[in-house]
């Protein structure tokens, strides 16, 4: 008898109010991994030889995600994860000095998605796009670099603001737990800064990452 009640009562409760019950927060743990194409500018600066270039090496740390679902359709996601190390590598005249030094980097992003719900059962893919910042931190140069500039040298990064764009797909394993894949891009470029005593030489650096995620997720 009460579970018939409480049935009835069901019925005569708003749409919106049952839709409510549906998860609106999801959590999720993984990894990121940075491939990047990079290529910069020449060094340019007083005394410095022609043809001295970078690239930076790819690159992986832990990814840790938020999202908020508007609808099931989409949702606003906030993606960070722990610093990642950046390691600029010689290139050009430059080759044979190996690694020029690491910095670290602070990123995030935040992101519109949308699911297409319906297309597969066992799949929902989804497109997304927003827009990324990634703030360097500490930076250390090699050795190598510091001779061939003549004594100790610091490197410092412009900050970047950069729009970005997503494909990926979850796969869920039962109505709260998902697993997500997915790849993003977003073209970027920085001004780096090499100073040796009073002397300053500089370089832009395109970076342009394609960025691998798999990630293990949680809704609530």
């Amino acid at each position: 008898m009460i579970r018939r009640l409480v049935l009835a009562c069901t019925l005569f409760l708003p749409a919106q109010v049952l839709a409510q019950e549906e998860p609106r927060n999801a959590v999720a743990v993984g990894a990121y991994g940075f491939v990047f194409n990079s290529s910069s500018t020449d060094l340019a600066g007083p005394f410095t030889p022609p043809g001295l270039r970078s690239s930076v090496d790819d690159t992986s740390n832990p990814a840790l995600l938020y999202s908020r679902f508007l609808n099931p359709q989409w949702s606003v996601d906030l993606a960070v994860g722990l610093p990642p190390t950046y390691t600029l590598r010689g290139e050009g005249a430059a080759a044979g000095l190996g690694a020029l030094g690491e910095t670290r980097a602070f990123t995030g992003g935040l992101l519109l998605r949308r699911y297409f719900t319906g297309v597969s059962e066992r799949i929902t893919p989804f497109a997304g796009a927003g827009v990324v910042v990634t703030r360097f931190g500490s930076s250390n140069a090699s050795a190598s670099l510091e001779r061939a500039l003549g004594g100790p040298t610091s490197i410092s990064a412009d900050d970047i603001i950069a729009p970005a764009v997503t494909l990926g797909f979850d796969i869920p394993l039962n109505p709260r737990v998902f697993l997500t894949a997915a790849a993003s891009y977003a073209p970027m470029k920085t001004d780096v800064a090499l100073t040796t005593g009073t002397l300053t030489r500089t370089s832009e650096i395109t970076l342009d990452p394609v960025i691998y995620s798999a990630t293990l997720g949680y809704r609530f």
